[in-house]
């Protein structure tokens, strides 16, 4: 449609958006500072939509330069404009999630960097989000549900954030969210919570049940900051401090943690030259029949003998190794050292009518060839699986589906399957039958502080109770007290392990105490 005859009615159908800079480039054409007229800008259409034009026009001008009359052209640009805009958000933006991508992000945060200059007391977040054990979905169901669980877990996030907050794919399975506008570390760790809660929940994802949660480094914008790569990067080593600590929890950036990157390069470095010079050592702690006071199965417990640290426990790597893949190679020595060393025992005699408990990450439970490794492992040990138990924590279960299918294997060839640490967080009893497991073992913590009482206790008879009836057999971990070990008998609680008994101990000492047939009763704690 053409413009309008006079410049008052072409103003009038102009954007109210781009009409100040038309004049302002109107003016100063016919003032003389611009020898043309070159402006875009969107014009009302008779229908009420918006067209994109582009002005090019050129004041004639009388013999002292005042501009008498402007003639020019119109173009519809508006499919070019669109295109632009298509190519501009495509530029700016991730495929498959449509969150702003890392180049975009980085522009806001230096936005905020500049509002922080202009508005004092004003702060914000930044928050490096990371998707736990992400990788094991997606080698073991496969890319297109690992894009779909990215996808609704952005979906999930974008409901816990602020108007004005900003959420953006950084790469792969990193996330990150821009807070705007927040005082202290306690307003950007309460989003931090709504995220640990939303996510606490099982993706339904092409029938499978996935569980997925987060790992979140928060650093809070100082002026110690004048770029926005410095507080990502500070950021970031706080999301790694977080799946150090476990993973599932958020952690604020301080300056010690800066300190402690070369720390974690070390670690790494260290953990692949332990296994290279065989540095890691194996500990037993045996587990009890109650009723009879006799050792029933070793228990192998990993410890590295590191050269400068001395005995490492395992709490200090084993997450670290999780995350870096490292204790893939780690359980398979863990696996084949425990086999030859319990065949050397039952060699001498010592070990007759035991088993072997091995603990498995969910990382191996995952490996597609892991029955294989274990045949061969058995094989080379001469043992059959029936003498080996395989003790799963909670945290597998996360990609139930997987475990399901690789525990039905485990179970055909023979293996005892024993959940452990059961009460720590993901497992829910009616795992017992769904994942055609042996037996559970209590942790520790619902015996903590020594006196069965309150409603921990409880909560292990219900535990107890309920296995029974699915004929099924418990294990309490960490017994202390001669007053423990009555309560788990008396509730019917099969077998037991812990300090009343007898601390870790190394091959030696174990072969030590194998000779002396121990039998342990109430009255009777360890003396070894």
């Amino acid at each position: 449609e053409a413009p309008g005859s006079t410049p008052a009615a072409w103003l009038d159908r102009v954007h109210p958006d781009d009409r100040e800079p038309l004049q302002t480039a109107l003016d100063a054409h016919l003032a003389g500072q611009a020898q043309r007229l070159d402006n875009e800008h969107r014009l009302r259409q008779s229908d009420g939509s918006w067209r994109w034009v582009l002005v090019r026009g050129q004041a004639q001008r009388d013999p002292q330069g005042r501009a008498m009359r402007v003639g020019g052209v119109f173009a519809d640009i508006t499919e070019q404009r669109q295109q632009q805009e298509r190519m501009l958000h495509d530029a700016l933006h991730d495929p498959l999630t449509k969150l702003p991508n890392r180049s975009l992000f980085h522009d806001l945060v230096k936005r905020s960097f500049a509002r922080s200059r202009r508005r004092e007391g004003y702060r914000f977040a930044v928050l490096f989000v990371d998707l736990d054990r992400f990788k094991a979905v997606n080698d073991g169901l496969g890319h297109q549900i690992g894009d779909e669980l990215l996808i609704q877990m952005c979906q999930r996030l974008q409901t816990c954030l602020r108007e004005g907050d900003t959420l953006a794919r950084h790469g792969g399975d990193e996330l990150t969210i821009l807070l705007d506008d927040v005082k202290t570390p306690k307003d950007a760790a309460v989003v931090a919570d709504r995220i640990h809660q939303v996510t606490s929940e099982a993706f339904e994802i092409g029938g499978h049940q996935i569980f997925c949660t987060v790992s979140i480094g928060i650093a809070l914008s100082s002026a110690a900051y004048q770029k926005p790569e410095e507080l990502l990067r500070d950021a970031d080593t706080a999301m790694y401090r977080a799946k150090a600590q476990g993973r599932a929890r958020s952690v604020v950036f301080d300056a010690a943690m800066r300190e402690r990157e070369p720390e974690l390069m070390q670690l790494e470095s260290d953990l692949r030259r332990a296994l290279l010079r065989e540095e890691f050592r194996l500990l037993y702690l045996p587990i009890v029949e109650v009723e009879t006071g006799r050792i029933e199965g070793l228990e192998a417990l990993l410890r590295w003998a590191h050269p400068e640290r001395g005995l490492v426990p395992p709490d200090e790597f084993l997450p670290f190794a999780e995350e870096t893949g490292l204790i893939v190679p780690i359980g398979q020595w863990v696996l084949g050292t425990a086999s030859r060393e319990f065949q050397s025992l039952r060699h001498a005699g010592r070990a007759e009518g035991m088993s072997l408990n091995v603990n498995l990450s969910s990382k191996q439970l995952l490996q597609s060839d892991l029955v294989q490794q274990l045949e061969e492992v058995l094989r080379e040990a001469h043992l059959a699986p029936q003498d080996m138990v395989l003790e799963i924590t909670e945290t597998a279960f996360q990609h139930s589906e997987q475990a399901a299918q690789r525990l039905g294997q485990l179970k055909a060839r023979g293996f005892r399957l024993y959940m452990d640490d059961f009460g720590t967080g993901y497992s829910s009893l009616n795992s017992l039958y769904r994942f055609q497991l042996d037996s559970l073992k209590i942790d520790r913590s619902l015996f903590r502080g020594g006196s069965p009482k309150g409603q921990a206790p409880e909560l292990v008879k219900t535990i107890v109770a309920f296995a029974k009836d699915l004929g099924k057999q418990v294990v309490a971990e960490g017994v202390e007290t001669a007053e423990q070990l009555r309560f788990i008998k008396e509730i019917g609680c099969g077998s037991a392990q812990g300090y009343f008994f007898t601390p870790p101990i190394d091959r030696l000492a174990l072969r030590a105490l194998l000779e002396t047939a121990p039998v342990w009763k109430e009255e009777t704690p360890q003396t070894h």
